[in-house]
């Protein structure tokens, strides 16, 4: 082969992923364009033909070969940056430590630490499917002990927690947007916010749940396989008389097969970002604007202000710890084969910390 075309098809695949799961078309069965045409290298490959499997409810191509947790989402500035610098390479090359860091040292002059490892992480994980076909595309690997590492351990943790406070700044953004301009999306926004933080669901996760995925005799959540990163189900237990459970009531009405934190008719919605962004800055006193039709509100201030619809999320674990709850509950909520990766989402603030002091040792 002339090019890399293992890092093409599988960063192609990778890009191409966010935008279908967050639309309401069919999957995605095109080359990307800025790919170029499809060559007869990849055709022999098999691309685009699919086999049965699924991640997330979109089906999978048959040479990915990926586990589900390697399956991130890396930005179309990722996908075009190693397409850039090792898409032309030979595949040869990619067995050589020397081609990696190269480009890891030129990728990690504009890009944080945690990027350039999640990159490498998809790297990695292409150049073993590659190892891994018959015949083999490659025959060696740069990533063992003596080669390329990948270091999570110097990736700086985020410690972004929403006080009680914030929160209700942003639910009180989210009743700003009940009028004409936002399309009415506040009421929405608004049980989306709270379902995040009861549940700990990821937002693809959370975005999916139906009326007959409630169970009402046990006042549980189920979360079905193939909505799951991880796919396995899992069940969300929630509280029979908290908030929670009064939208699950509210939208109960619709029936079966209308989502929970859809639309106000209970269809499906595919993305929130736009909503998202806004009530972020309405909640630190900052009018949403746009610099060009279709674009994202206020970048600038977006970054200072810090706050991703992830981050609900981490706040959902650190409460629940906050509250008694032991790491393996929380990681089974959360839905992490790994316990590492809870541990990542647990941080105790100085004030939980002294309280649970308080509580546990010195009032005794």
């Amino acid at each position: 082969m002339k090019q890399s075309t293992l890092v093409l098809i599988v960063l192609a695949e990778l890009s191409s992923r966010r935008s279908r799961l967050h639309s309401r078309c069919g999957p995605h069965t095109c080359w990307p364009t800025e790919c170029g045409p499809l060559s007869p290298e990849l055709q022999r490959l098999g691309y685009p033909r699919r086999l049965p499997g699924s991640y997330q409810g979109v089906p999978t191509l048959p040479w990915t070969g990926l586990a589900p947790a390697a399956l991130t989402h890396p930005s179309r500035h990722t996908h075009k940056s190693v397409t850039t610098r090792s898409g032309t390479l030979p595949i040869a090359a990619l067995e050589r430590a020397e081609t990696i860091e190269d480009f890891k040292q030129a990728y990690g002059q504009t890009r944080s630490i945690t990027a350039v490892s999640r990159t490498l992480g998809i790297l990695r994980h292409a150049i073993n499917w590659g190892r891994g076909r018959t015949p083999p595309i490659l025959g060696a690997s740069p990533f063992h002990r003596f080669g390329v590492k990948i270091k999570t351990k110097v990736e700086t943790k985020r410690d972004r927690r929403i006080p009680s406070d914030e929160e209700r700044k942003l639910l009180g953004a989210a009743d700003k947007l009940n009028c004409a301009d936002h399309a009415f999306a506040g009421a929405q926004m608004r049980d989306r916010i709270i379902g995040a933080l009861e549940t700990g669901c990821r937002l693809g996760e959370m975005l999916k749940i139906q009326n007959r995925h409630v169970l009402w005799d046990t006042h549980q959540i189920i979360i079905p396989a193939e909505h799951a990163r991880d796919a396995e189900s899992r069940h969300i237990p929630f509280e029979p008389n908290g908030r929670l459970s009064q939208i699950l009531k509210r939208r109960r009405f619709l029936g079966q097969k209308a989502f929970v934190f859809g639309t106000a008719t209970g269809a499906y919605q595919g993305t929130i970002r736009t909503a998202w962004e806004s009530i972020v800055l309405l909640a630190h006193d900052i009018k949403p604007s746009r610099t060009r039709a279709h674009g994202r509100v206020n970048r600038e201030q977006l970054g200072e202000i810090d706050l991703h619809w992830h981050d609900l999320r981490h706040e959902a674990a650190c409460r629940w710890l906050a509250k008694g709850l032991d790491l393996r509950a929380i990681q089974l909520l959360l839905g992490h084969a790994d316990l590492k990766t809870t541990q990542r989402y647990l941080i105790v603030t100085d004030e939980e910390l002294r309280r649970t002091m308080h509580e546990k040792l010195w009032s005794r």
